[in-house]
């Protein structure tokens, strides 16, 4: 369970940094997405903006729901012992 957790983080963090990668590099040159005979109205850098931040956004949710939904085992039982301790050293000082 702690590989596929961690093969599923590293996934997505590679397709956040790729996609802000994108989304930087069609800002500067929107031109290259234009060069399609089907394209009717040429994308702007307002468009190529707005599209790279909702797809950044929906990545980042993903990760975090993904991220959350699978939590190894190991880190769930660190996560768990260390509120433990966090409530008896709180119960120590009263």
């Amino acid at each position: 369970m702690d590989t596929i957790y961690y093969a599923i983080g590293t996934l997505m963090t590679i397709t956040f940094f790729a996609l802000v990668i994108a989304t930087v590099y069609f800002m500067i040159k929107p031109h290259h997405l234009n060069k399609s005979k089907y394209i009717n109205n040429p994308v702007s850098r307002q468009k190529v903006f707005i599209i790279g931040l909702v797809i950044i956004f929906v990545v980042l949710f993903g990760f975090s729901s993904v991220m959350a939904a699978t939590e190894p085992v190991s880190v769930k039982q660190e996560r768990i012992s260390r509120e433990l301790n966090e409530q008896k050293a709180e119960q120590a000082k009263l």
